[in-house]
């Protein structure tokens, strides 16, 4: 009996059992951005032979129209497959999905966790936005329209009547002291034509003689 075909059968069986599990289809592991981290395990639940997808493996068998077109890209990259709370994006180093493939992987690929994998996710809180710097808060401040507004007109005050004083007659006091008579001296011009003549002096000697 010849032991070589037992031999090399051994051979086989040893050799499969110890070689290294190849992924199933290691071309898809290249069009996803740093999937060289976990391998088929970006999108299997058990990474070294095909079966069961995981959630991030069950989105990409949605969105793969055919097995030889590249599927990465923005859409795929802004869903988070297993609801931790992180995008696939975020978790692959390529938030935004603008990696291809051929291109060298994005990011930090110490950084890279499983998005297919709920329990394993950054330890960094928010996901980055697309603009790096932050803009400006324009806030729509009413500009003040100016109104036509009439200036108030002035109205002269109306005259206020003011009461005249009344005059009160003072009452003459009566007093025991005799007030002299005044005496008005009289004009020398009695017959009043501007010349003082002899005509004046009858006319004065008249007004004596009738005052005796």
């Amino acid at each position: 009996m010849r032991k070589e075909p037992v031999i090399v059968s051994l051979l086989i069986v040893v050799s499969l059992f110890f070689a290294e599990p190849v992924c199933a289809r290691d071309f898809r592991v290249s069009r996803i951005p740093n999937a060289g981290v976990f391998l088929c395990g970006t999108c299997h639940l058990n990474p070294v032979s095909p079966g069961a997808r995981n959630p991030f493996g069950q989105t990409v068998e949605e969105l793969l129209p055919s097995l030889d077109e590249d599927f990465w890209g923005a859409d795929l990259a802004a869903g988070d497959s297993d609801a931790d709370g992180f995008t696939n994006g975020f978790e692959l180093q390529d938030p935004f999905g603008t990696w291809r493939p051929g291109n060298p992987n994005p990011g930090n690929s110490s950084l890279v966790t499983n998005p297919g994998d709920a329990s394993s996710f950054p330890l960094v809180s928010p996901t980055p936005t697309p603009s790096s710097t932050p803009l400006p808060d324009f806030t729509d401040t009413p500009t003040p329209v100016p109104t036509d507004t009439e200036s108030p007109t002035q109205t002269p005050p109306e005259p206020t009547a003011t009461e005249t004083p009344t005059e009160t007659p003072v009452e003459p006091t009566a007093t025991d002291t005799p007030v002299e008579p005044t005496v008005t001296p009289r004009s020398p011009d009695l017959n009043g034509d501007g010349v003082v003549d002899q005509q004046d002096l009858y006319i004065l000697m008249e007004q004596w003689h009738s005052e005796l």
